[in-house]
C-alpha cells in the first residue's frame, strides 16, 4: 500500500472531525454561506479562491495542513462522483492543501492524531448538520 493509499484511508476515517482554528496558521479567507462566496460566479472561482497561498502552504505544519483538508470548503464535491474514490480523487486534485498533504512523510500518523482524538459524543450531538457527518452516515 503506498503512502497516497494510506492517507484516503486515513482521511476517509476522520473525514468527521471538524479541524476549527485552534493551532491552524492559516484559514479560508472566502468561506461558503458569505456573501463574498455568494458573489462568486463558477466552480472553479471557489477553488481558486480556496487554494492555500504557496507561501504560506510550505511553511504549515502537517498537523496543521491536515486540520485544513479536513475543513477544505469543498470537500462535500466528492459525494457527486460515482464512487467515493474517483470523488476524493477529483477533490484532491483541484485542491494544492491535499496535493501538498500527499507529499508529507507523516501526514499518515498526523491523521490518525486527529481521528484518535475525534470525540464520539461530539459527533453524536451534531450528527446532520455537517456534510462529514451526511458522508459518514453514508459510509456506515
Amino acid at each position: 500500500m503506498d503512502i497516497k493509499q494510506i492517507i484516503i484511508i486515513a482521511f476517509l476515517l476522520i473525514i468527521h472531525i471538524k479541524g476549527q482554528a485552534q493551532n491552524i496558521d492559516y484559514d479560508f479567507p472566502i468561506k461558503p454561506g458569505t456573501d463574498a462566496w455568494k458573489s462568486l460566479k463558477s466552480s472553479q472561482e471557489m477553488i481558486d479562491v480556496c487554494q492555500i497561498p504557496t507561501d504560506i502552504l510550505k511553511n504549515l505544519s502537517t498537523a496543521s495542513l491536515s486540520k485544513l483538508c479536513l475543513d477544505y470548503p469543498l470537500l462535500g464535491d466528492m459525494l457527486y462522483s460515482n464512487n467515493l474514490q474517483e470523488g476524493f480523487d477529483i477533490v484532491s486534485s483541484k485542491f494544492n492543501g491535499f496535493q501538498e498533504l500527499f507529499k508529507r512523510k507523516n501526514a499518515g500518523s498526523e491523521l490518525l492524531k486527529l481521528y484518535n482524538n475525534f470525540n464520539i459524543s461530539s459527533f453524536e450531538k451534531n450528527k446532520g448538520k455537517e456534510i462529514k457527518n451526511v458522508f459518514l452516515d453514508i459510509m456506515s
